[in-house]
């Protein structure tokens, strides 16, 4: 097992003469104790400062990083139990699940930093890294991200921080081992709804010079405040080892959610909602509250590079929703779960990995929901690092709390949904990079992955989406996507292309559902090169993304999800022109983003630069960002 991230600079080469800590998730500390996982080096898309863009083929946002988004490549979520069923910032929004440990002999902290001109404020995103060791058992994980944006359209400002924090703790004898999470979450926006709906006001945007484009929004009073946290506890005994080696642990887990929503407009915005509200003529003050407390004894085999270990537990769930319009009208829905939950992890000397995992709800509120995943990757080439993988998942689940009741200004009801069934099935090839043991910034600098090819197939029963009316739908059994995705990386040392793609075919019913392009893209295409003596390491090229044109969902601020609309977005390419540069443990970017933005005339497209229905994106601007690593 290796317990420590720095070494010696005979192993590995880079500009900086530096080793970044290694890095491994909490179940895998918690399984093996082991750090294994190198932190990624790459320069790919560094200049994409926004990570859900960066780390995603396309997304569909409300206009700017930090704001409400969908994925525009569908994928269903194998989520179970209880669960509110919003949540507009995503992966944005840091979870327990995301910890990510370190092991470092040395203290180690980054930052990064991008910032640019939008209104008085403008934009200013803050990222810090910080880890440390006490010794070789104890170690601790600190991230934070912060976004503060004023928009460049009107009433567009947002405000979302995000903290995560972890801490590892292993006994002298190696008997006891405790990992230790807290995640906290809050985002501020202010609610647009977008551009006034009209041709008018739509041929009047495009006429505008892009440095005053200032047109009238739907929504002039509207504000919400997203709030998620959770704290989680997980600690486990050797009850059973042989030579001082734990084989069978008995572990305890506690987790503490929260996650709270408050939404807030006056009578002058009501027409955005059809004129609709129920308790209050003139302000809307919503809010929901949602708080659990789960508990659950687990008994587990550590992960083996080789050879067959399990895990199995009990759970139970204790939770609240609450759901309130204005002070005398509410409800407070109260239950638990009772769950079992069980894992198979096979390892074949590092050449085949299986893993198998489920979990089925006995009693409660989710009373037979149940979740399977089984995981499959076999080697077919060690010295090419070829991959095959198969993925399976399948399960049935109760829909999300506020797709079955809501109280709010604008919108009451309550559904009688059935369980949504869904199978998926993945299969694909991958390829990752080979380095020597020696290396240069011309290999370090490149992805981890070479290219990879997946194929996909979706089959829904009972899906769930956001009519034009803003009220919860479902559709019916029998319901498919298939989807292939593929990406690759040329390396032509100077010279760098990487392109992905990903195309989908869905079923009749669900493609109206569901609203998302038939095939979306994404690209960077750069020259890099050692400069001042090799002082420095320089790249500089472009960034493009691109989707086909289609008929897309709009965000309603006051449920906080996309629903159906007839607007069309897509077949518009935002392009972005970078200078990536590196001198030793600092990395620096010059970014022109939409630098395509008016170059052809504004009625080229027909769907112009709107990112959402009636939500346009920015024009072309300037950011310039950094990021520093600092080894004490």
């Amino acid at each position: 097992l290796n317990s420590f991230g720095q070494s010696d600079d005979s192993e590995v080469y880079d500009t900086a003469k530096r080793l970044d800590p290694l890095a491994a998730t909490a179940d895998e500390v918690f399984r093996s104790f082991s750090f294994k996982n190198p932190m990624d080096s790459s320069m790919l898309f560094f200049s994409q400062y926004d990570r859900i863009k960066r780390e995603n083929v396309g997304i569909q946002n409300t206009g700017d990083i930090g704001m409400p988004y969908i994925n525009q490549t569908f994928n269903i979520s194998n989520q179970t139990g209880f669960y509110t069923g919003f949540n507009p910032y995503g992966d944005q929004f840091f979870k327990s699940k995301d910890l990510i440990l370190h092991s470092a002999r040395l203290p180690y902290t980054e930052f990064r930093f991008a910032q640019g001109k939008s209104g008085q404020r403008g934009l200013i995103d803050f990222n810090a890294l910080h880890t440390q060791n006490f010794g070789e058992n104890i170690g601790i994980t600190i991230k934070y991200h912060s976004v503060a944006y004023d928009g460049f359209y009107t009433r567009q400002s947002t405000v979302n921080k995000n903290l995560l924090a972890g801490m590892y703790f292993r006994s002298r004898n190696k008997r006891y081992l405790a990992i230790g999470s807290y995640a906290w979450n809050k985002a501020t926006n202010f609610e647009n709804g977008g551009m006034e709906k009209s041709s008018a006001n739509d041929s009047f945007f495009r006429e505008l010079q892009p440095s005053v484009r200032i047109v009238d929004v739907m929504l002039n009073n509207a504000k919400s405040i997203n709030r998620l946290s959770e704290l989680k506890f997980q600690h486990a005994y050797s009850i059973i080892r042989k030579d001082s080696i734990g084989l069978v642990y008995l572990a305890h887990h506690f987790l503490l959610q929260r996650q709270s929503n408050y939404y807030t407009d006056l009578s002058s915005d009501f027409g955005y909602y059809d004129s609709v509200f129920y308790f209050n003529n003139d302000a809307s003050t919503d809010s929901i509250g949602y708080q659990s407390y789960s508990n659950a004894l687990e008994i587990f085999t550590p992960i083996n590079e080789k050879g067959l270990a399990f895990k199995a537990g009990i759970q139970y769930d204790n939770f609240s929703y609450r759901g309130q319009a204005e002070n005398d009208n509410y409800f407070v829905m109260q239950s638990h779960n009772t769950s079992i939950y069980s894992q198979f992890n096979f390892d074949f000397l590092n050449v085949f990995n299986s893993q198998a995992s489920g979990r089925l709800y006995l009693e409660g509120f989710n009373a037979g929901d149940y979740q399977l995943e089984w995981n499959n990757q076999a080697r077919i080439s060690e010295a090419k690092g070829i991959n095959l993988n198969a993925q399976l998942n399948l399960g049935s689940r109760h829909p999300g709390y506020q797709q079955t009741r809501q109280l709010s200004n604008h919108y009451v009801y309550q559904t009688n949904f059935e369980n949504t069934a869904y199978k998926s099935l993945q299969i694909g090839l991958d390829k990752k990079t080979k380095r020597p043991a020696l290396y240069n910034a011309y290999s370090y600098a490149l992805p981890n992955k070479q290219y990879g090819a997946f194929l996909n197939y979706h089959l829904i029963d009972n899906y769930i989406y956001y009519g034009q009316n803003g009220l919860p739908n479902q559709g019916s059994k029998g319901q498919s996507c298939l989807q292939f995705r593929v990406f690759g990386h040329l390396n032509l040392k100077k010279f760098q292309f990487h392109q992905e793609f990903t195309t989908q075919a869905f079923s009749k019913q669900l493609a109206s559902q569901v609203l998302l392009p038939s095939w979306l893209t994404k690209g960077s295409y750069y020259f890099q090169t050692y400069a001042f003596k090799k002082a420095s390491f320089i790249q500089i090229g472009f960034d493009a993304t691109f989707s086909a044109s289609y008929k897309a969902r709009i965000y309603n601020p006051a449920i906080m999800q996309f629903q159906l609309s007839e607007g069309s977005v897509g077949a518009y390419p935002f392009v972005d022109f970078f200078i990536n540069a590196e001198v030793k443990t600092a990395r620096i970017f010059f970014k022109m983003e939409h630098i395509n933005a008016d170059l052809p005339n504004p009625y080229f497209y027909s769907n112009y630069l709107y990112v959402t229905p009636f939500y346009p994106a920015p024009p072309r601007r300037f950011r310039l960002g950094f990021a520093w690593k600092f080894y004490y």
